[in-house]
């Protein structure tokens, strides 16, 4: 798969869902499991573990494990990436127009 493919999956994710890790969670397994089938349910229940175990957020976790396992930094990269600038881009477009 390719690195825009992993990015705009995280994307999509990230864009759709609310309510920070836990909540993005089933939607994550749906997308990355059921859908896409890049990982099975043991795999994503073991990324899960790792990802409420180490310090940050659940969903950024996983996107780092899961795009580091299928490419790599680049996919580790790609993946963050494509989690969190959804939220970034709301971010911005809320403090521009709170700030007019």
């Amino acid at each position: 798969m390719s690195l825009l493919n992993i990015f705009w999956t995280f994307f999509r994710i990230g864009l759709f869902t609310f309510g920070g890790g836990l909540a993005m969670s089933s939607v994550m397994r749906h997308e990355l499991v059921i859908r896409r089938r890049w990982i099975d349910d043991a795999d994503f229940m073991g990324l899960m573990s790792l990802a409420t175990v180490v310090p940050g957020v659940i969903a950024v976790n996983i996107a780092f494990l899961l795009g580091r396992r299928l490419r790599g930094k680049a996919g580790s990269a790609a993946a963050v990436l494509g989690s969190i600038l959804p939220s970034f881009f709301v971010i911005i477009l809320a403090a521009g127009i709170i700030l007019r």
